[in-house]
């Protein structure tokens, strides 16, 4: 029995990107399956790396997503720099794929200035020194 294909991570960063911009538009995966004529199983193909993206099926999706189809392209390191499988998304792509990330950020753009310094202060506090949420017993 042979191994199974391990994602490009190319092809992983080709679908995070698809994924970050479909959710900032707030279009659900059946809701661009439904424009490229496809299935939202394949849609979430193509935003997991499974499934290579064509071309001609590039160009659709950026329409799709009004996007110049460069967008897919943007953040990905020099050839010789590609990240591992393992190492995934860069930071910015994982913060919009996560559920709430898109919605927190359109959020985010619509608070005044000493808002958003409130917030961040918000989140600081809920987050120690380590970057991790600090998880104090009731």
């Amino acid at each position: 029995m042979e191994p199974a294909r391990q994602p490009n991570a190319i092809d992983i960063h080709v679908g995070a990107s698809i994924r970050t911009r479909r959710k900032i538009l707030g279009v659900s995966q059946q809701e661009l399956a439904d424009a490229l004529g496809l299935t939202f199983q394949q849609v979430q193909k193509y935003e997991k790396g499974a499934n290579r993206v064509s071309c001609s099926k590039l160009v659709q999706i950026a329409e799709a997503l009004h996007e110049h189809p460069s967008f897919v392209f943007e953040g990905l390191p020099r050839p010789d720099k590609v990240a591992t499988v393992d190492e995934g998304p860069n930071e910015l792509m994982a913060f919009f794929s996560e559920n709430g990330g898109a919605s927190l950020a359109r959020m985010y753009r619509d608070l005044s200035p000493s808002m958003r310094v409130r917030l961040l202060g918000v989140a600081k506090a809920m987050v120690g020194d380590d970057g991790v949420e600090s998880r104090k017993a009731a």
